[in-house]
């Protein structure tokens, strides 16, 4: 079962943040970065080519690139197919149907 599709709109630019509360800096060797659920099934509800997704995509790849650059380990977690009901609970809480019975590769 497919996610609902979700109409192209722009990404939030850095004036749309609030303003950072905290006066540290990441410390690389002791950071790691976790893209989380950044699959195609979840992917496959925005528009190929448009905001948000292609904002998303370069975001988080610039993001991962720099982690690595600096010497932080990058993870990626993916909720698999096929869960039973129980295991899908947190999908079905956020509004999302259940992931397909398919994994789908991390992007």
């Amino acid at each position: 079962m497919a996610l609902p599709a979700i109409s192209p709109y722009p990404m939030p630019g850095e004036d749309a943040l609030p303003a950072n509360r905290v006066d540290w800096t990441p410390d690389f060797s002791r950071a790691a970065v976790l893209v989380h659920d950044l699959q195609n099934y979840f992917l496959g509800a925005f528009t190929p080519g448009a905001s948000p997704r292609t904002e998303l995509l370069a975001n988080t790849a610039r993001l991962t690139e720099e982690a690595r650059r600096r010497g932080a380990p990058v993870f990626y977690s993916a909720q698999p197919g096929g869960q039973s009901p129980p295991n899908a609970a947190s999908s079905r809480t956020s509004g999302a149907p259940d992931s397909p019975t398919t994994p789908n590769s991390p992007r």
